[in-house]
């Protein structure tokens, strides 16, 4: 009786467990189907989030970090990148902006607008020198991605619009689609229109110089002063194509807006020369008649000290008669007050020397307290100057002397021993 009971009890317990193994397997199936079935639909989603043009591969970083950026940072908040923007900026840092380029075109042209915002903000902050990269490796930048730039910011307005100017020009004239820029930003609004054509000519060269002198002799001030912009920010011109800038920016030096009076003495300085005796007489005519103002002097800088990626064009006779247009500007009344006391101060920065600050020193005792204020700052500067230049040149000679009395290092040779 026990025995029967005891074999009961087993088939019973076998039928148990083959019950609950066989539930184990159903729901696992059916788990397995519900997960295909959300992959698909999320990859729907993603496909169709990301539409009109190339699609980047599923999980793309530099995509992924847009979005969340797009979600949960303030975009209008400039000053502060929030921790997805720093992931965007550093999956498209240095030369890595050509390969996120494609990326960028795509999430501009999303129809998120949080999206677009967010692009538009890290291509103003991140891609602005994209084309210092391609220049090294030609045919980097497609011209397919010069399309998608146009046509996202023939849509856009406002401020994404001009956080996005300056990289749809770049890449534009970089890849010869010009002409396209040009009916993008004669349709556009009056600021990006400004923007996009001062510029132009960085990397559009001589190709965009018919549109520049157009634009220059036309009506509208706003693009006059962008077109001379734009020639003055062309990087390193070529003795090709200082023939052609040249003696073009040279004859508004004459206008009597100080914008663009300061753009052609810019782009003479680059020049270098002849181009600049030419700048310095036409600043003459300027101080003579009483046209004189901070941005012309501030534009002027260059050409006797280096500043940034300039050497210093100018020799030391056209850097003296500089100075002697500067001081006579320092005398000249009617200019104001203010101008003059700048070029004072200008003239110690120019030539931060003993013969700058005697020269300085003349006017420490003007009745005019600007004149006598800039004067002091000038003479000061010039001192802080010439210590700290003192101090380098200590420093290097020290440096200099240590490295040639260090007594050479001993070496020692493997000498097999002497045999008795």
């Amino acid at each position: 009786m026990y025995a029967k009971t005891l074999v009961a009890d087993r088939r019973a317990a076998v039928k148990v467990i083959a019950c609950c193994f066989a539930m184990v397997l159903a729901l696992s199936s059916a788990c397995t189907r519900q997960d295909g079935g959300g992959s698909g639909s999320g990859s729907a989603a993603g496909s169709s989030a990301g539409s009109g043009s190339a699609q980047a591969p599923v999980g793309d970083p530099f995509l992924s970090a847009l979005r969340e950026m797009a979600n949960t940072c303030d975009i209008a908040n400039v000053r502060k990148p929030c921790a997805a923007e720093q992931t965007a900026a550093k999956l498209a840092s240095g030369r890595a902006t050509i390969e996120r380029l494609p990326q960028l075109v795509e999430a501009l042209q999303d129809k998120d607008a949080k999206l677009v915002a967010a692009a538009a903000r890290v291509a103003s902050r991140y891609f602005y020198s994209i084309i210092d990269y391609a220049r090294r490796e030609p045919d980097s930048v497609k011209p397919a991605s010069a399309d998608g730039l146009l046509a996202a910011l023939a849509k856009l307005k406002g401020r994404d619009a001009m956080r996005l100017v300056s990289l749809v020009t770049h890449v534009s004239t970089h890849v010869g689609k010009h002409e396209a820029l040009y009916k993008v930003l004669d349709a556009h609004e009056a600021n990006v229109r400004r923007v996009g054509y001062s510029q132009a000519a960085r990397y559009g060269r001589l190709r965009v110089m018919p549109q520049l002198t157009k634009l220059a002799e036309g009506k509208d001030l706003d693009l006059q002063r962008a077109a001379l912009s734009s020639v003055a920010r062309m990087r390193k011109p070529t003795d090709e194509e200082k023939k052609v800038i040249c003696p073009w920016v040279a004859k508004y030096m004459a206008r009597d807006d100080g914008q663009m009076a300061a753009s052609a003495a810019q782009a003479l300085i680059r020049c270098g020369g002849e181009h600049i005796d030419a700048m310095i007489s036409a600043l003459d005519k300027r101080v003579r008649a009483g046209n004189l103002s901070r941005r012309v002097l501030f534009s002027i800088r260059p050409a006797c000290r280096a500043l940034l990626h300039f050497n210093v064009p100018a020799t030391d006779a056209q850097c003296q008669k500089l100075l002697d247009v500067l001081e006579r500007s320092a005398k000249n009344k009617k200019i104001d007050s203010k101008v003059r006391g700048l070029a004072l101060w200008t003239i110690g920065f120019l030539r931060p020397d003993d013969k700058s600050k005697k020269r300085l020193a003349r006017y420490l005792k003007s009745k005019d307290p600007e004149l006598a204020r800039q004067a002091k700052l000038g003479i000061t500067y010039a001192s802080n100057f010439q210590r700290r230049a003192k101090v380098r040149m200590i420093s290097r000679t020290r440096l200099g002397a240590a490295a040639g009395s260090a007594a050479p290092r001993k070496t020692t040779k493997n000498v097999p021993a002497k045999t008795k």
